[in-house]
């Protein structure tokens, strides 16, 4: 599932609520506990395919470490 569907922040980082929201109005199968995690974000941390951070609110942000993730993520304007 490509992050560009998220909203992005800067950075190209999406915000996991989002994801979160968006993967169970979709796949509403999909629970975390079926691989062995309470949470998405615990998950997430585990798999590690995504670099995380955290913004000034705590909220948790990804962005995919995948090599081709420049051709999912949308591109940041440059300034001149």
């Amino acid at each position: 599932m490509p992050l560009q569907r998220f909203p992005m922040r800067k950075a190209g980082l999406a915000n996991l609520a989002g994801v979160g929201s968006h993967v169970n109005k979709n796949w509403s199968a999909f629970d975390p506990r079926n691989f062995g995690y309470a949470k998405l974000g615990d998950l997430v941390i585990a798999s590690e395919l995504f670099e995380l951070r955290r913004d000034s609110h705590n909220h948790m942000q990804l962005r995919s470490t995948r090599k081709n993730a420049k051709k999912l993520i949308a591109p940041e304007k440059a300034t001149s």
